[in-house]
């Protein structure tokens, strides 16, 4: 297992965060979870190709971190990714949208903090995913479909 260490020296965020995808349903799927990972991992029939640790963050909620919460749609097999507390309320109060609420995947520092690295979210309105990470040479290479919504939180990359 990889061993992360915090920009700030003080290793909050030492935890992996793995990162799949699943080319049927052009999704990327984020967890901290290593049972979770190994089941997708040990289960072809799930469709998702592991890509590895994307980035660390913290499994436990320490000082200084926020939450990173997971929602998942059944209709599409989609997983939602926010730490942001108004996207949160307006998925959990719109029960239209079809998310169901999963909870805290992991902690993460707040996009203005001045810890770790940025962690960005980008949109693909062609295929509507998501898609974290602090990978430069990953964003240099998206196709123009993506497009950069900001830093989404910090984390050790």
């Amino acid at each position: 297992m990889d061993t992360w260490v915090a920009k700030d020296g003080v290793g909050l965020t030492n935890d992996p965060v793995f990162r799949f995808y699943n080319s049927s349903t052009t999704q990327h799927f984020y967890t901290a979870n290593t049972s979770e990972r190994d089941t997708l991992i040990n289960t072809p029939a799930y469709g998702y190709s592991y890509e590895g640790a994307a980035f660390a963050a913290s499994i436990n909620p320490l000082s200084g971190l926020i939450p990173l919460y997971r929602f998942y749609a059944s209709a599409s097999s989609d997983h939602f990714y926010t730490t942001n507390e108004s996207e949160k309320s307006n998925l959990i109060n719109t029960p239209s949208l079809g998310y169901n609420f999963e909870g805290v995947s992991f902690y993460v520092y707040g996009a203005t903090s001045p810890a770790d690295s940025p962690i960005y979210r980008y949109f693909n309105a062609t295929i509507g995913q998501h898609l974290f990470t602090g990978n430069q040479s990953e964003i240099t290479g998206l196709s123009s479909d993506w497009v950069s919504e900001g830093i989404a939180f910090r984390a050790s990359v």
